[in-house]
């Protein structure tokens, strides 16, 4: 299979640093903008003294001229309020769009009422964007594009046979006597938004509505294609098995992050980077919205890394998209400060150094007591090596504890950064999975599962062993005894260390790590409010609790960051991760924070409130 990988795309000569590039799309966009104002204001308040008589009187410019240009610049107006923020992100039809109305606007401005000044400021702006138009080069949708054309003109083919009709069937409510000809000069000069002569006035009140309903078709047919011009980039190709190999085969080659195996879920997209059709390196990402977020730091020979980053960035821009990297790690950071990007520590990640791994000492006797109370109490661990050793029978046990612990948090599978239990699934047969199994009664009581971590090697084996396993699925039944956990996660590190494993993973403990990191790039404020949320707020997650219960394995924490572009999109960066992680996630949320109330049986009027958790 062919990867393209797009080209960083170079900047203009007369602006040598990205910084200055875009500050100057940012005054042409606001530039833009005040004169979509200005227009507006123009064409419904603005008559310059005398100008208007002097065209008329002197000139013998037609009314109906005047009257269709004031229209035409309050509809350019409009247009132009909506372009302004597709050149802020660089559209190159934005741009198209913005220098045609730029160019008709001046001729209108004069036509209107010899409006100089206006069109004088419309001239100087079309020069500029002319000048720098280099820097306008972010692709649009196309099919979206084809899509807003073929919309509207099926919507004013409707408006030229619906117009003519309507003034026949509706013409006693006209005056003057309506004939066909008027009702397609009418017509015309109504989708037109005024560029034709007034002939027919209606007399009744649904003669008026009908006369409206033409200009709202226009309206809203203008309006929508082109917003369908204006559209970014929409992600309509999906991964597939080749691609997944190929990222498959980066990991094994070059190791990676304990998050780096979940870029093979099937909800990733990949841009390959070759040499020689070579690969080496790859991002795998997720487009939400207008934003695309890519899990973990690039995949590959770290040599390449910074060709990696900035292809990705150059991708998104091209395509109108926002970048982002979820849970990277300190490794890169002066690579995305590079280009621009900024920087946000979201949490620690738990890794267990297996190779020192052990139970002994103080501050381990949480562990020990869980493995000795499970030996005491007749329940045993069950290991499988994937899911295609489990028999039906313990699969359908532990869909049944997966679907109960679901419920009792109202929540849903998640994707994107962690697993599922999707026991059909051919990554969850990379799992190694435990079980906790009551010997007396053989009920399942809780399962864990992991997934592997490839370490970096100079040579490539087929064959090779994982490095390590990154803790993925915990789930457990509801009257499950406590320890359950504990005793699942030390039998699995056990079993790891055995086998040779170096490290164990044990996921990332959000907003972890407030008090005594070291981040110099934080933003006090972002710190300040991180260790709020860690300490204080626990209505939805406990930040705190879950720390506590990974801290109980003496791991080492490594810091994870959210690189995202600029601190104006650092809230909708946010919520393009959590819906990634869940779809309908602000739903879901909102939920489960609201409190339900029940009835209890056989107290009327006495209400209980029902926990979310």
């Amino acid at each position: 299979m062919s990867v393209t990988t797009p080209k960083v795309l170079p900047l203009p000569t007369h602006l040598d640093t990205p910084s200055r590039a875009q500050l100057a799309v940012r005054l042409f966009a606001v530039a833009v903008a005040a004169l979509g104002l200005l227009n507006i204001w123009s064409a419904i308040l603005a008559k310059g003294p005398g100008r208007a008589h002097f065209l008329i009187e002197v000139i013998h410019v037609p009314l109906l001229v005047e009257h269709g240009s004031r229209t035409l610049i309050a509809l350019f107006g409009m247009f132009l309020l909506m372009l302004a923020r597709s050149l802020a992100h660089r559209k190159r039809q934005a741009w198209t769009i913005t220098v045609t109305i730029l160019a008709v606007a001046p001729f209108l401005h004069l036509a209107k009422g010899l409006d100089w000044e206006e069109a004088v400021i419309c001239l100087i702006l079309l020069c500029g964007l002319f000048f720098f138009r280099s820097l306008f080069w972010a692709e649009n949708d196309q099919p979206s594009a084809r899509q807003g054309v073929a919309a509207a003109a099926g919507l004013f083919l409707f408006a030229i046979f619906y117009g003519p009709i309507g003034f026949l069937a509706l013409r006693r409510e006209f005056w003057p006597r309506v004939t066909i000809q008027h009702a397609i000069d009418q017509s015309v000069q109504l989708i037109t938004f005024g560029a034709g002569q007034v002939v027919l006035h209606p007399v009744t009140p649904r003669a008026a509505w009908f006369e409206d309903s033409l200009v709202i078709i226009s309206t809203i047919a203008s309006a929508y294609a082109l917003f369908m011009l204006l559209r970014p980039v929409l992600p309509r190709d999906h991964s597939d098995d080749l691609q997944r190999m190929r990222a498959r085969w980066m990991l094994k080659r070059w190791g990676a992050e304990p998050i780096s195996y979940f870029t093979l879920l099937p909800d990733k997209r990949y841009i390959f980077g070759e040499e020689n059709g070579i690969g080496e390196w790859c991002v795998a990402y997720r487009v939400i919205g207008h934003r695309a977020v890519a899990l973990g730091d690039p995949l590959g020979d770290p040599a390449y890394a910074e060709e990696a980053i900035a292809s990705f960035v150059s991708l998104c821009r091209k395509s109108d998209w926002q970048p982002s990297f979820y849970q990277v790690g300190s490794m890169y950071l002066s690579l995305y400060q590079k280009l621009g990007l900024r920087t946000l520590k979201v949490g620690q990640d738990a890794w267990v150094d297996l190779t020192t791994f052990s139970l002994r000492g103080k501050s381990f006797q949480d562990l020990r007591t869980a493995l000795n109370k499970m030996g005491k109490l007749g329940i045993d661990v069950e290991h499988y090596y994937s899911a295609n050793e489990m028999d039906n029978f313990t699969i359908t046990e532990l869909s049944a504890i997966s679907a109960e612990w679901l419920q009792s948090r109202r929540g849903v599978e998640k994707s994107f950064a962690m697993g599922a239990f999707a026991p059909q699934t051919e990554l969850f047969h990379d799992s190694r999975v435990f079980i906790a199994r009551d010997r007396a009664t053989r009920i399942v009581l809780g399962f864990v599962t992991f997934v592997p971590i490839f370490g970096q090697r100079s040579t490539f084996s087929a064959g090779s062993m994982a490095s390590g396993w990154t803790l993925d699925l915990m789930r457990r039944r509801s009257d499950a005894i406590n320890g359950i956990m504990e005793f699942l996660i030390t039998s699995a590190a056990l079993r790891f260390q055995s086998e040779g494993a170096r490290e164990m993973s044990l996921g990332l403990s959000a907003m972890a790590g407030s008090d005594n990191e070291d981040d110099p790039h934080d933003i006090e404020m972002f710190m300040r409010a991180r260790q709020l949320l860690f300490k204080r707020f626990h209505f939805s997650y406990s930040f705190d609790g879950l720390f506590s219960f990974k801290n109980k394995f003496g791991p080492c924490w490594q810091s994870r960051y959210l690189v995202y572009d600029g601190h104006a999109n650092l809230l909708s960066t946010i919520y393009a991760i959590l819906e990634a992680h869940s779809r309908r996630f602000l739903l879901l949320r909102l939920r489960n924070m609201i409190p339900k109330f029940e009835r209890k049986r056989g107290e009327p009027g006495t209400l209980t409130r029902q926990s979310s958790l």
